[in-house]
């Protein structure tokens, strides 16, 4: 008879802590499991659970209120904590948050690349939609007449190169395939090449109309030009300036001995005179007298004459003051 009064308080006592619905909040955990030694208290409000790698305890509490029903929170951080508390007159269902290494994570799912309802992707490793479709380049074309690869004329604008169009304009002649930017000089009476010049030396172009094309070692981007048909001053200076040049002009006593060694057996006009002022003696190219080398007792403007205004380069390699109208071979220079 005891016995069945002590059964029956027991269901009393404990239907009034956990029959108002929810979760039962008195539920005491012993956490020795996750360590060496464990401890149990009761409180009557709150509920941790602690775990951690050797020692772990577990505090159970229920608070029976008539009409609330306590929320169960449980946190876990590397230890585990439970809590059971009471809320006046409201409900609440589970919450769970959890953390490792004190990294907290949600129920939503975070990865590096998220995706959303679009079908678009961003993040790491992320794409998007579109792209560019490539198309040609357009450029000018000129009309090639002779088709040596060089054209002159009114450009197309065209991806694609035209039939009867070159990549490259310039062509002076376009009727004429020996004639274009891209060719070397030759002796022909044409402008091989372009530049406005007609049968100046080239390196397919060392002789003509009697005149011959040297280089220099010292200056090779001159051409030095021995013509041995006999001219008056003034005609072999146009002469000269045909080939592109002038009168050879004489800086140093290396480039005079250079010029003299085209000498054969004549003298030659050199480009020095004194026409503009008497006894101002300026070279053709606008530099004043520099270095200089005169024959013994020269200038002398022809004595009595006092005609002699242009210069010679006598065989001795040493100049002298000469009437311009003489004819005389000549000695040229023009850039290479």
């Amino acid at each position: 008879m005891r016995r069945m009064y002590s059964a029956a308080l027991a269901v009393l006592f404990g239907c009034s802590i956990g029959c108002s619905g929810g979760d039962p909040g008195g539920t005491t955990v012993d956490a020795t499991d996750a360590g060496t030694d464990g401890s149990t208290t009761d409180s009557a409000n709150t509920t941790s659970a602690q775990t951690s790698g050797t020692t772990g305890s577990a505090s159970t509490g229920a608070s029976a209120t008539t009409g609330m029903t306590a929320g169960a929170t449980t946190s876990t951080s590397g230890s585990a904590t439970s809590d059971v508390g009471s809320t006046g007159g409201s409900s609440g269902g589970p919450e769970t948050s959890s953390s490792s290494d004190g990294t907290s994570g949600s129920s939503d799912a975070m990865t590096s690349g998220s995706s959303s309802g679009d079908g678009s992707s961003s993040g790491d490793g992320s794409s998007s939609g579109g792209g560019s479709s490539g198309g040609c380049v357009e450029q000018e074309w000129y009309p090639d007449g002779d088709k040596d690869g060089y054209g002159d004329g009114e450009p197309m604008v065209s991806c694609e190169q035209p039939e009867g169009y070159a990549e490259q304009d310039g062509d002076c002649d376009d009727n004429n395939i020996d004639v274009n930017p891209g060719l070397d000089e030759k002796c022909d009476n044409q402008d091989n090449d372009c530049d406005g010049v007609v049968d100046e030396g080239s390196p397919q172009n060392n002789f003509c109309d009697e005149c011959e094309f040297v280089q220099w070692d010292q200056d090779p981007d001159t051409y030095y030009v021995y013509c041995n048909n006999h001219q008056t001053w003034f005609n072999a200076q146009n002469h000269c300036e045909g080939l592109g040049g002038h009168l050879v002009t004489i800086k140093s006593a290396q480039e005079n001995n250079f010029v003299g060694g085209l000498l054969l057996e004549w003298n030659i006009w050199i480009g020095l005179d004194d026409q503009d002022v008497e006894g101002d003696f300026n070279w053709v190219d606008g530099d004043n007298l520099g270095w200089e080398n005169w024959d013994l007792f020269q200038p002398d403007d022809g004595g009595l004459f006092g005609d002699e205004d242009c210069t010679e380069m006598r065989q001795s390699l040493e100049w002298n003051d000469l009437p311009c109208g003489n004819d005389l071979p000549f000695v040229c220079e023009h850039p290479a």
